[in-house]
């Protein structure tokens, strides 16, 4: 029966892992892998478990019915081969020679995982590959039973974690454009209410203008003129006054 687990599993090759440092992986062999299309997809667009068992029945029982579909299904790599579980992805590492040089042979970015399941001591890795509906399922057999599920659980949590990464960051994208937003909304209002503040100022000089013009035209030029001349007048007589006194 095929298992998916999400919770957490600590290891010994983690704990060292920690410990020293250092990228620590797991000894594994790998199988090959088949494509699981549009027929072996649940409603969410995700490969069934049915369709991970059959993909599993041809990686390991039925490998010459594989190759018959296409000839690079259930190509497998003879050889000591790492699986290490990164933040970023998936590493498989070839160790050959005997200075153990190390070759990358899979790198898969943490976002193309679309399921991880184990039945036995085997590990499927299922990858999108491009379109949507198309997947590539990868087999990879553990040394023991602890080993597959220590792999299991860690590329799972990978997974978890990636996905938390990705909410936050679109959490707090969303914060941020809502407070620029508000910003920039209470901006506008400032505006808007200076600019009515300022209309209001110049309606009221406005209207002050108008009624010293409307007195103006209220009074003739000749009324101007006599009023000018009472001022002269009213001006002038302090100073006659004196002059009879003089005399």
């Amino acid at each position: 029966k095929t298992h998916t687990h999400t919770h957490t599993w600590k290891t010994y090759h983690q704990t060292q892992a920690n410990k020293t440092n250092k990228k620590m992986g797991f000894r594994v062999k790998y199988r090959g892998y088949v494509h699981i299309d549009v027929g072996g997809l649940d409603e969410s667009g995700i490969p069934t478990s049915k369709s991970l068992n059959d993909a599993w029945v041809l990686l390991t029982k039925k490998r010459k019915e594989a190759m018959e579909q296409h000839p690079l299904f259930a190509c497998g790599i003879d050889g000591n081969l790492l699986y290490i579980v990164e933040g970023a992805g998936i590493k498989v590492i070839l160790l050959s020679g005997k200075d153990r040089k190390e070759v990358i042979v899979m790198n898969t970015p943490i976002h193309k995982i679309a399921k991880v399941a184990d039945k036995g001591l085997s590990i499927l890795l299922v990858v999108s590959r491009g379109s949507r509906g198309k997947y590539k399922c990868h087999c990879f057999d553990a040394r023991s039973s602890t080993d597959a599920k220590a792999i299991l659980h860690q590329t799972v949590d990978a997974c978890k974690h990636a996905f938390q990464r990705v909410r936050r960051s679109v959490r707090k994208l969303h914060r941020s454009t809502k407070f620029a937003s508000i910003v920039s909304q209470t901006k506008e209002e400032d505006a808007v209410q200076s600019i009515s503040q300022l209309a209001d100022e110049n309606s009221v000089r406005s209207k002050e203008l108008k009624e010293v013009l409307a007195q103006l035209d209220d009074h003739s030029d000749e009324e101007i003129e006599e009023e000018e001349k009472l001022e002269e007048e009213k001006v002038g007589m302090p100073q006659k006054k004196e002059e009879e006194e003089e005399e």
